[in-house]
């Protein structure tokens, strides 16, 4: 059965668009104020921290892409780096054969303060500061407890317990937060008020002097170094593919943009001729996704070359793998379906300028380990 159609949403001013209307409202009031698309998206970034912090956080990776007026289209991938001791050998010396989910063995650099600050500087017209305020003052005060955020401390309830941080937060004398408790957040409001005037103090200054001595206290083979090579990062192109006759803009590598682009070649034309939601249609984005799974794995890990990508959205390479799913006849490796938490926003100004935007913990709440005193959840 067809979906019936859904009208567009229209503005001649502006949109903004992400999963808290409170995000959205800012959003919202940066556009009516006269500021842009990516002033909104920072606007926005800054409250999800608040609103959604199972999900995003100061602590967290963020990407964007951003379409100017022009048409031109960049990129900000804030993805960090892992730990400079973090070899096989370690890990298998702590008799692990995977890196942990939950805390400081599985905590990388944050990418997000960097990514922000590049976001900025590529055409913002309003300061971090001032972006930023509305989310320290409401850290200060304390926003009501979600029901969102009330699950996700039920869901992470015993590594929530068991980190200082979180706890004195989330679950206080042991008691899990309730649906409209307030949750002040003094620490974390300087922090944002700290970074807001120098981002790339998360990085070089106190903030990351105190970040690497924790989780070297807790046995994560940071340097440091790697910390600091963090706060680089340098907007880039997109790469782009087709679908449905329409031009498709990703974050190169090393995020999985690419996969996007497969997939969406992988399903082109066929998608169209089935149901909305239909089982046909269900079935093939999900060989469309294993497939580009074993494809990350087998040509896109980090003993691989660079140009595995490339290889992978070749014409004749996507022929065929459409062609083998056609025939049901596509390379199936065995994949685990884990769960993930990320969080979107958009933004579209009056002129034109457009930007999508995620950032993520990875996890619900991260790998589940603050920095003493900062109300900052590592990723």
């Amino acid at each position: 059965m067809n979906a019936a159609p859904r009208p567009p949403a229209l503005s001649a001013g502006g949109m903004v668009s992400s999963s808290h209307p409170a995000a959205s409202l800012a959003g919202a009031r940066v556009l009516a104020d006269g500021g842009n698309a990516i002033d909104a998206t920072l606007a926005m970034a800054g409250l999800t921290w608040l609103t959604l912090p199972g999900q995003c956080g100061i602590g967290g990776d963020a990407f964007a892409v951003v379409r100017e007026p022009d048409g031109r289209v960049w990129t900000v991938n804030g993805s960090g780096f892992g730990p400079d001791g973090g070899t096989p050998d370690f890990y298998a010396g702590q008799g692990l054969t995977a890196i942990p989910l939950d805390g400081p063995l599985a905590v990388a650099v944050p990418g997000a303060p960097a990514a922000l600050a590049a976001l900025h500087d590529g055409g913002a017209t309003r300061s971090l500061p001032e972006l930023w305020e509305p989310a320290a003052r409401i850290a200060e005060q304390g926003l009501p407890c979600s029901a969102r955020t009330a699950g996700d401390v039920g869901e992470a309830a015993r590594a929530v317990a068991a980190d200082p941080g979180l706890a004195e937060i989330y679950a206080p004398h042991g008691v899990a937060a309730a649906v409209g408790r307030r949750l002040p957040q003094p620490a974390l409001a300087a922090t944002i008020r700290a970074l807001a005037q120098h981002p790339v103090s998360f990085y070089t200054g106190e903030f990351a002097e105190r970040a690497v001595a924790a989780l070297q206290a807790g046995g994560a083979p940071f340097s440091g170094d790697e910390w600091a090579a963090g706060a680089q990062v340098t907007p880039e192109r997109a790469v782009t593919g087709r679908y449905a006759g329409a031009v498709l803009h990703q974050t190169p590598l090393p995020t999985p943009g690419w996969m996007v682009l497969q997939q969406a070649a992988l399903c082109d034309g066929v998608l169209a001729a089935a149901d909305w939601l239909s089982a046909a249609g269900i079935d093939r984005l999900a060989r469309a996704a294993r497939l580009s799974f074993v494809d990350r794995f087998a040509l896109c890990g980090s003993d691989n070359r660079r140009d595995g990508a490339d290889y992978i959205l070749t014409a004749e390479r996507l022929d065929a793998q459409r062609r083998d799913l056609d025939a049901r006849t596509e390379v199936r490796g065995p994949i685990a379906v884990g769960s993930g938490d990320t969080t979107s926003t958009v933004a579209v100004d009056a002129d034109g300028r457009a930007v999508s935007f995620i950032h993520s913990l990875a996890f619900t709440f991260g790998a589940k380990f603050t920095v003493p005193g900062t109300g900052v959840v590592l990723n």
